[in-house]
């Protein structure tokens, strides 16, 4: 009787186990919202510089326009990890994301340093983003 009593057990347990996986592969492929370029917000900008020696043109632009830019020269190139983009004012494709550090006020290349958080600042080791895990944000 006693094992009997362990088989349904196991058995019990085995069949929770493959419905809970079942329910969740369920509600990751109904789509639990918008993912991709689909889940930054339509109003979130971000800043960029020409890294064009004669030009230096910096603006703001829609992360959405940036990211859509970038993965579209990223399918048609895929040897290049973050290909530039084109100038608006000089017409080189020399346009890279940058970071304000709100800190020191230093711009610099996001990514720009290896093995560390993409927001840090190369001058005073600022990194927004890791202020904010560290808060809990």
């Amino acid at each position: 009787m006693a094992d009997s009593d362990k088989n349904l057990t196991k058995i019990g347990l085995i069949v929770m186990c493959v419905v809970l996986a079942g329910i969740l592969v369920w509600r990751s492929a109904s789509g639990g919202g918008p993912t991709g370029i689909d889940s930054v917000s339509s109003e979130d900008t971000l800043l960029t510089r020409c890294a064009n020696r004669d030009c230096h043109h910096q603006a703001e632009m829609n992360k959405r326009v940036y990211y859509s830019e970038t993965l579209k020269r990223q399918s048609q190139n895929p040897n290049i990890g973050h290909p530039p983009l084109e100038c608006a004012k000089c017409g080189k494709n020399s346009v890279f994301r940058v970071v304000l550090c709100p800190k020191c006020e230093h711009i610099f290349k996001h990514g720009g340093m290896r093995n560390e958080p993409a927001d840090r600042c190369p001058e005073c080791r600022y990194s927004q983003s890791q202020e904010d895990r560290k808060q809990g944000v």
